[in-house]
């Protein structure tokens, strides 16, 4: 299994604000997947921290990896004042969450790989995704 090492990723802000994602640990599953989490600490409250999590796995004899990242950001509730002097507790509003799978065949050259993942990146920063992700399930 590779050294996991740290992330570090710019947010989105106007000032952007370097995210280190802090590595967890990688594991090997009994099924043979592997397992890799990263948690950017930014927040002092655990609940509200961002994470990233890598599940590769082999594809079921077809000569494919397949390696999944999952984002989590996950967004906490306005609290009211405080009762009686005590703060609630911290509580999760919500979760975002995004998915990236890829499945590359064994055989896929070198060349290939760096074409696959200059379209990937591209992809992302496109004003389509942007766009996408700045206006889906918006109700307002």
């Amino acid at each position: 299994m590779p050294q996991q090492t740290d992330l570090a990723i710019l947010d989105g802000a106007t000032t952007p604000v370097s995210h280190t994602f802090v590595a967890n640990g990688a594991s090997r599953m009994p099924d043979n997947r592997q397992l890799c989490d990263w948690t950017d600490f930014l927040s002092s409250v655990a609940a509200a921290r961002w994470s990233i999590r890598e599940v590769q796995r082999p594809v079921n004899g077809s000569g494919k990896q397949a390696v999944e990242w999952v984002l989590s950001f996950p967004t906490m509730k306005v609290m009211g004042a405080s009762v009686v002097g005590f703060e609630p507790a911290p509580e999760v509003d919500f979760v975002d969450v995004l998915r990236v799978t890829a499945e590359v065949n064994e055989r896929t050259s070198d060349a290939q790989r760096k074409h696959i993942r200059a379209i990937l990146k591209n992809f992302a920063a496109s004003t389509y995704v942007q766009d996408k992700i700045l206006l889906f399930a918006r109700t307002t």
